[in-house]
């Protein structure tokens, strides 16, 4: 009820690290690193590697681990990013029946 559409009509989808064990593999066999593929990588190690050197599409991948994953690939915490937006009904957010608790 309360996604960020940014400039679409279509909510956003969350941002995570998972995004680059999950890839969409396109018809025309392009790798897209949304999380939406429906299998996961088969060679994690190397995927890990990707990210830890930071380059192409991993170039944001240290935004999710901790700073010395680059030494170990493992990491203890790991970060997700959900926008929120107003209610799709454009009401305030005051006047919304599901924020009422919260006044």
């Amino acid at each position: 009820k309360y996604c960020y559409k940014g400039s679409s009509d279509v909510c956003e989808d969350p941002v995570s690290v998972l995004s680059y064990f999950y890839p969409e593999i396109k018809p025309d066999g392009t790798i897209v690193y949304n999380g939406k593929g429906d299998r996961i990588v088969t060679n994690i190690e190397g995927t890990l590697r990707l990210m830890s050197e930071g380059e192409g599409v991993f170039q944001y991948a240290d935004f999710f681990v901790e700073d010395d994953f680059d030494d170990d690939l493992e990491s203890s915490i790991t970060r997700i990013v959900i926008n929120f937006g107003m209610p799709f009904d454009h009401k305030s957010i005051e006047d919304d029946e599901d924020f009422a608790d919260m006044k």
